[in-house]
């Protein structure tokens, strides 16, 4: 956490879409390659260990969120831009239900609302 809280926020916004990609790509990763346990495909083979990419998924699109709604310069949101953040997460939202993780995708709802 102290390392963390060193790290210039700035460095870790301008790198949102990059860590939005890498996010849906691991998710695909997943559907593809992933362990299936109890029925569910939730995680990715790593270093010997099971790794959990939805749980990573979370805090990308809290990110993710926080440079979208920084950038619009506005009181009040339009549609338009509820639109593109309901879509922009509504894809992995989805990936995320493929495997099914109905808790991770229940969590994702309050971070657009």
């Amino acid at each position: 956490m102290f390392v963390l809280s060193r790290l210039d926020y700035h460095l870790i916004l301008d790198q949102a879409w990059v860590l939005y990609l890498i996010g849906i790509v691991a998710l695909v990763a997943v559907l593809i390659f992933g362990h299936t346990r109890f029925g569910a495909k939730r995680w990715l083979p790593l270093v010997g260990e099971l790794f959990q990419v939805s749980e990573l998924v979370k805090l990308i699109i809290i990110i993710w969120l926080a440079r979208f709604f920084a950038e619009v310069r506005t009181d009040e949101l339009s549609l338009r831009d509820l639109i593109k953040a309901g879509l922009l997460v509504g894809l992995p939202l989805g990936l995320i239900l493929k495997q099914p993780d109905l808790g991770t995708a229940l969590v994702l709802m309050p971070f657009w609302l």
